[in-house]
């Protein structure tokens, strides 16, 4: 390993994880371990972060709640990544119109 990216990982990463509240060098281990995985296991984790965001936004984000229940999508039935596709894109006129809505 460099010295620069030793210093990067070992000590400025480390540094922005507890000023910012973040996991940026957690998130680096995971791509690391990650980057092996069979296609499956991959799709596994991607399923499992659709999972976590979609149960974020239908309990915190107004806008999101009411399009999935439109949808008749619900978190905790969400069993693969085609859900997405159900959900339109969230345009520049969405936010205009919403914006009350998806501001937490």
């Amino acid at each position: 390993m460099h010295l620069r990216e030793s210093l990067v990982r070992n000590m400025v990463f480390p540094l922005i994880d507890v000023i910012t509240r973040s996991s940026t060098l957690e998130s680096l281990h995971q791509c690391e371990k990650s980057q092996w995985w069979s296609l499956k296991k991959l799709k596994e984790l991607q399923e499992k972060k659709l999972r976590k965001l979609i149960s974020y936004a239908y309990g915190n984000v107004p806008y999101y709640r009411k399009i999935f229940k439109t949808m008749k999508i619900k978190p905790e039935e969400t069993k693969n990544v085609e859900h997405p596709e159900k959900i339109s894109i969230l345009t520049h006129e969405d936010v205009r119109q919403h914006l009350h809505d998806l501001v937490l």
